[in-house]
């Protein structure tokens, strides 16, 4: 894969603003509205990172949080900081960034011995290998080789701060369906604020509703509690951490495209559809020049259409379903596609080379330099496991959406399982207005449609990666359950399935569909890993930020009529419980005071973290 600018189209990027940047030694140039990603896409950089065990080459496979490869380092110095997606790197002028693996550099790394003695580090291998004669004998070297970056050694330079915010209806994510959810919760009276992860918004915001782009919800904890971290990059300040209550919570945080399952999927090369798709549109940056689409629904036909439209050559469409609805219209576009067929193998050392692809009509080789999957789609549902609500497997999305909600948590749109545009609008109007009037979250009903297609089989199971961040196998999978391994956290576990920096985004139903597939099993009866807080990684320094700081540690909420009551020189038992924390006392006495008199109690406590417009009058 060789990607390039494409002479227009870059809805998100101002050409007459070039930005300057350097990447592991080399001066490139991008434009403003880049990420990082899609600048190193269009210099030609295929190779952005080595695999975790293997040291494999790796490159761009998605956008936003669906990145498992392309980690980089930002910056240098007190200023380094580790394991951060190149997709969520918006490009700036003078910006420094490098590959944390591979020796002596990522386009040659030695660590590519371990490929050739994959067998030797099957899953569970230290568990087995290291125990003789002692494990510390093999410690330092194992945890000099662990891990994706280097953390800094100097103190970190800048500087965190922490806000807190109460709020009628929360809601998370910018898309449409969240957009909606806003618009009909603001109509309805209720204060709305609104959280987005990427730089802009899907639309306009609407008019009345207050939103917080770049601001990434991390966890989900009781009383509907949210955490959230905004990137500011604003002088010193970076980072500012939002503890947010909210009486009632929409979540509208969308999917993420699922990987296929064939031999040498981890080869640069190999993206998402709807990364594709992307790049193309918003950056104007074509990943390569000959692509091969597989997929297993529809969404992916548009992407073709699109990188068709863009001048690239769309050698064809695999698509396991035996009859697509879309087929017709491809072949009316000189696409050939293949129906019933899946891809077996990516052809290639360092980069996609071919494909083969197998069928009705038997084994046939491809010659292209991007394979574009989608395998379907995975509802975002960490942020509502986290909440405490169950999910269940829809056969239909061959996926798990959200159940049962254990708070005021209302899901909607693509992270409800609705594909349709019309359909996430409306069901985000819906959650929106049941928001605002405090109705308790509706049961979601059963996705029409048939059910999602089964996993093909690959070429070479050693070769078949289902977590691309941390080398885990089809074969590692296979091992797991040969060894009588029943729980999926257990499996999780011993082969560090799911464990990376990305927690298994985009791993997670692949893993149980296959592990479903080897026990013979349904993935419902499986089930998922735990998803816990954070939802991204973050930096201590955030979670600390502004701590100690007496008695602003929790900020005071205050009756409608305080100003009227200071006004006229009266004094709250808020001011006097200040007044108390801020006298300087002696150190016995202090030790001597009872903790009673120092602290009020933790029912006044919970009284005053309860929004205004959730306590009764």
């Amino acid at each position: 894969m060789s990607g390039f600018r494409l002479p227009r189209g870059g809805d998100g990027i101002d050409r007459s603003q070039p930005l300057t940047f350097r990447y592991n030694g080399r001066t490139l140039q991008g434009f403003a509205g880049d990420t990082l990603a899609s600048a190193l896409l269009a210099n030609g950089v295929s190779i952005v990172g080595r695999g975790f065990k293997y040291h494999r080459p790796r490159g761009v496979i998605g956008t936003g949080f669906a990145e498992t490869n392309a980690l980089v380092q930002l910056g240098e110095g007190a200023a380094l900081t580790p394991n951060v997606p190149a997709t969520l790197v918006p490009l700036r002028e003078g910006l420094v960034a490098s590959s944390p693996t591979g020796w002596p550099s990522t386009r040659f790394d030695l660590g590519r011995l371990n490929d050739r003695l994959a067998a030797l580090l099957s899953a569970g291998f230290y568990y087995k290998t290291f125990i003789w004669p002692n494990w510390h004998w093999f410690e330092p070297f194992i945890r000099r080789a662990a891990g994706f970056g280097t953390a800094p050694a100097l103190p970190d330079p800048d500087r965190y701060e922490a806000r807190e915010r109460h709020v009628d209806v929360l809601v998370i994510g910018g898309g449409p369906a969240g957009l909606a959810a806003a618009e009909a919760a603001h109509a309805a009276g209720a204060k709305v604020l609104l959280v987005e992860a990427d730089t802009r918004l899907s639309g306009p915001l609407p008019p009345g509703v207050e939103a917080l782009t770049r601001t990434t919800a991390l966890g989900y904890y009781d009383a509907n509690f949210v955490t959230a971290v905004e990137e500011i990059d604003a002088g010193a300040l970076r980072q500012r951490l939002w503890k947010l209550r909210a009486a009632q919570v929409v979540i509208a945080t969308g999917a993420f495209e699922r990987p296929m399952l064939f031999a040498n999927n981890d080869l640069p090369g190999v993206m998402m559809a709807s990364a594709v798709q992307t790049y193309i549109a918003r950056y104007g940056v074509a990943p390569g020049k000959a692509v091969l689409f597989a997929t297993a629904e529809d969404a992916a036909y548009a992407a073709a259409f699109a990188a068709q439209e863009a001048g690239l050559a769309v050698r064809a469409i695999v698509d396991l379903r035996p009859a697509p609805p879309l087929a017709e219209q491809a072949r009316a576009r000189a696409i050939p596609v293949h129906a019933g067929s899946h891809v077996r193998a990516a052809r290639g050392w360092s980069r996609v080379r071919g494909a083969v692809i197998d069928g009705p009509d038997g084994a046939q080789r491809i010659g292209c330099d991007l394979i574009a999957v989608s395998g379907g789609w995975s509802p975002a549902v960490q942020l509502f496991s986290q909440s405490g609500g169950r999910t269940r497997h829809d056969p239909a999305l061959g996926g798990f959406v959200s159940d049962k909600a254990a708070q005021p948590t209302h899901v909607c749109g693509l992270a409800a399982g609705l594909r349709d545009l019309d359909e996430a609008v409306a069901s985000g109007r819906a959650a929106g207005l049941a928001a605002a009037r405090g109705d308790a979250p509706a049961a979601p009903l059963p996705l029409a449609g048939p059910p999602a297609p089964s996993l093909p089989p690959g070429d070479n199971s050693k070769r078949v990666f289902v977590d691309l961040q941390t080398d885990v196998t089809l074969a590692d999978l296979e091992q797991a359950t040969r060894e009588n391994y029943r729980s999926v956290e257990h499996v999780k576990r011993y082969t560090v399935w799911g464990m990376g920096v990305d927690q298994g985004r985009l791993s997670s139903t692949n893993g149980v569909a296959a592990l479903a597939q080897l026990r013979g099993d349904d993935p419902a009866a499986l089930g998922t890993t735990k998803y816990r807080p954070p939802f991204a990684p973050v930096a201590i320094a955030a979670l600390a930020a502004d701590r100690p700081n007496g008695a602003l540690f929790r900020p005071w909420q205050h009756l409608p009529a305080h100003d009227w009551h200071v006004d006229r020189g009266r004094r709250s038992r808020t001011s006097a419980i200040c007044a108390r924390r801020t006298t300087p006392l002696p150190a016995r006495a202090w030790r001597r005071r009872p903790t009673a008199k120092r602290w009020p109690c933790a029912a006044t406590w919970a009284s005053w973290t309860v929004p205004r417009s959730a306590r009764s009058s």
